[in-house]
């Protein structure tokens, strides 16, 4: 019964240990499980959306929102998984006009305050956000705010430039 009990604590240690804990430094966006309607999306309609995204995100004049209009939930759980899908894809997203379409306040965050907004949203999605619906659940599930989306979305213009150097 002692073997097994230092069996059992070695193996319950490594699972403790492949775990990570929550720090932008060691979280990743593959840790997030999609759901798999949004996982098996193509890589083309992935990027499609997010050009609509940017241009309804545009047309509904955020940038010169307060930011308690940016803090209503507004946005559903597809829309933030495909922003997260792009993000897995790891593909630059260049927008040469990012100041009129994002407010001002994101251009202020240092890269590093950025990406823990980006990492709780991250582990956010990734403990609430239903793994396995239909679309229409996802679409239903309202629980993000255009605040949420501008983190991403400006996440998504900077991140690959803040890397390179």
């Amino acid at each position: 019964m002692g073997l097994f009990n230092g069996v059992a604590k070695k193996v319950f240690e490594s699972i403790r240990l492949k775990k990570r804990v929550f720090d932008p430094e060691k979280v990743s966006i593959e840790d997030v499980q999609l759901p798999k309607i949004i996982s098996d999306l193509g890589d083309k309609l992935v990027s499609n959306m997010i050009k609509e995204e940017i241009s309804a995100y545009r047309s509904l004049g955020y940038k010169d929102k307060s930011l308690g209009a940016l803090e209503v939930n507004t946005y559903h759980s597809f829309q933030i998984g495909v922003i997260l899908k792009y993000l897995q894809l790891d593909h630059d997203l260049f927008i040469p006009n990012k100041n009129e379409i994002f407010p001002s306040f994101v251009k202020d965050y240092t890269f590093e305050s950025l990406q823990v907004k980006v990492f709780d949203i991250i582990d956010l999605y990734d403990k609430i956000a239903p793994k396995d619906p239909s679309k229409q659940n996802l679409i239903d599930h309202i629980k993000w705010s255009p605040l949420d989306a501008t983190y991403l979305l400006y996440y998504l213009t900077v991140y690959k430039e803040k890397n390179e150097i």
